[in-house]
């Protein structure tokens, strides 16, 4: 890593190095930052897990629903207590910055293998939550979701601390 502390030096030259800078102030102009804090009456986490994988997804839903989707969250984090869930799952929403209509659910792995892992969660909503809850529930969120995004991201040892 001692690369990192010597001045970059763009192997295009001084002039191309500059023009970069320029591109990426563009395209980066718009960023917003966000604070993130844990849900923790909906998440889900084994202290002891392993983690080499991350699958994030990002929901944004309508403004003034937050309480409506928690109260669905909550439900599906008991029906996967009750019915054995195997999943990590952590949920972050924003604090004190950023846009709040949002969350975002985090789900650990540790081989690729384990994104096979099925869990028949309708089954397991419904005999939690009441028979046909699951169905209801779902278009519920759905009706209130905007939009969702999801990504895997990689997690590298090497510059990663845990703790």
């Amino acid at each position: 890593y001692k690369d990192f502390d010597q001045p970059m030096v763009s192997p295009k030259g001084e002039a191309a190095e500059k023009a970069d800078g320029q591109s990426l102030d563009a395209l980066t102009e718009s960023i917003e930052e966000r604070h993130m804090r844990r849900v923790t009456a909906i998440s889900m986490v084994r202290p002891d897990r392993k983690i080499k994988f991350i699958m994030l997804t990002t929901r944004n839903y309508k403004i003034g629903y937050w309480g409506d989707i928690n109260e669905i969250l909550v439900k599906l984090k008991a029906a996967r207590m009750a019915g054995g869930s195997k999943m990590d799952v952590d949920f972050l929403r924003p604090v004190g910055s950023g846009t709040s209509n949002m969350y975002v659910a985090i789900r650990f792995f540790d081989k690729w293998e384990d994104l096979d892992y099925e869990e028949n969660l309708a089954e397991m909503y419904d005999k939690t939550n009441g028979n046909g809850s699951w169905a209801r529930d779902v278009a519920r969120l759905n009706e209130l979701t905007l939009d969702v995004t999801s990504e895997i991201r990689v997690l590298r040892p090497d510059l990663s601390t845990t703790k």
